[in-house]
């Protein structure tokens, strides 16, 4: 993908016959499905090297995307926010059930005020 072809999005949104530069029709920035993920290795070392996970409104059940909790070390603590986190966060993941518009800011809020990373 050439990152150079990334168009602000109109008002209104894209349309059918709306091109980028090259003719081709103009999509969303985004993974369909049946599609590779982008830099998807590049994650998964990201992953790989983390101090904490953190994984944010997903049900874990899209691949590949899903088994970047594979990628963790064993001890690493992660902690995963959705509402309904008790039914499917894998062992060892803290589940956080709440939406992210809530879990996130009070995440951030404790781990100010307690001036480190520490779980609930």
């Amino acid at each position: 993908m050439d990152a150079r072809l990334r168009y602000p999005l109109a008002k209104g949104g894209i349309a059918l016959g709306d091109v980028c530069d090259k003719g081709s029709q103009l999509r969303p920035d985004v993974v369909w499905f049946g599609e590779a993920v982008p830099l998807f290795e590049e994650a998964c070392e990201l992953v790989s090297q983390a101090d904490f996970l953190l994984v944010v409104g997903t049900s874990l059940a899209v691949m590949p995307a899903a088994s970047l909790l594979t990628y963790i070390d064993y001890d690493t603590p992660c902690a995963l926010v959705d509402p309904d986190a008790d039914e499917i966060s894998p062992p060892g993941v803290l589940a956080i059930n709440t939406t992210a518009g809530e879990g996130v800011p009070a995440l951030v809020n404790q781990w100010r005020k307690q001036g480190n990373l520490i779980l609930p």
